[in-house]
């Protein structure tokens, strides 16, 4: 979050900014889960204990993080065990996301999904699109996905055979796998962050999404496609700040 969004942030949620002053960056974004798992009619206490539930874990942490050591960042999405709470309260059959990179969203669903003992997840991946789309955007490309490495190779081997991954680019591939899903309770978007793709992709899995269901998004704040979207289908996006990400209930 740089600083105009800082700005924005405590204009917007005073109380959030108290939180943060008192709670730091990770007070907040607890908060901000807390705030989603209520609007879903499950009590904040929850939060705390998949959050701790998930932590705990340190086997699948360790075996997802491991693969990650030494590259840098290489686009997973900040505070993932969010993710990883939202799923166990929202017990969903269907996920779907579009884009993976190194699959740390990817683990934390389909652990989430393997601790309630149903679903699966679909994604879509295009590898280093980066390459290619970064500089539309004004930043520098890059490839996220090492050489020799495949995308989601963080996802832990166990965890996968609720996994379905499909390559290339959303918007090839996004109408048709929703079209044979017909029904889901859940999407993330963190693969092309412009306006265009994003809103593209928000139209596209809400018309699939069930009502009661999450639309997540990642790098909320690039640009202001998931606040005009939240404004177009009259509901109220819920932001997890010092994480990029948001969340919007059918």
């Amino acid at each position: 979050m740089n600083i105009i969004n800082y700005i924005k942030f405590g204009i917007k949620d005073p109380f959030a900014s108290i939180k943060f002053v008192l709670g730091g960056k990770v007070g907040v974004n607890l908060l901000c889960l807390r705030r989603i798992a209520m609007s879903l009619g499950c009590s904040k206490n929850s939060v705390k204990d998949y959050i701790t539930q998930i932590l705990a874990d340190e086997e699948f942490n360790r075996k997802v993080w491991a693969e990650l050591h030494g590259l840098g960042y290489i686009g997973w999405i900040g505070f993932p065990e969010g993710l990883y709470t939202l799923m166990r309260i929202l017990k969903p059959e269907i996920v779907v996301e579009t884009g993976v990179a190194a699959g740390v969203s990817s683990a934390y669903i389909l652990k989430a999904l393997e601790d309630n003992g149903k679903g699966e997840l679909f994604s879509i991946d295009l590898p280093n699109y980066e390459l290619e789309y970064f500089p539309k955007l004004g930043l520098k490309p890059v490839s996220i996905i090492p050489q020799g490495k495949e995308p989601g190779f963080a996802v832990p081997a166990e965890l996968r055979y609720r996994w379905h991954l499909k390559l290339g680019k959303s918007k090839e591939i996004l109408p048709q796998l929703l079209q044979e899903l017909g029904s889901i309770d859940s999407f993330l978007h963190d693969s092309e962050h412009t306006y265009d793709n994003m809103m593209f992709e928000y139209r596209e899995a809400w018309k699939y999404l069930r009502s009661g269901g999450l639309l997540l998004s990642d790098n909320v704040f690039m640009n202001s496609a998931f606040d005009d979207f939240s404004r177009f289908v009259a509901r109220k996006p819920f932001y997890v700040y010092f994480a990029g990400w948001g969340c919007i209930v059918k």
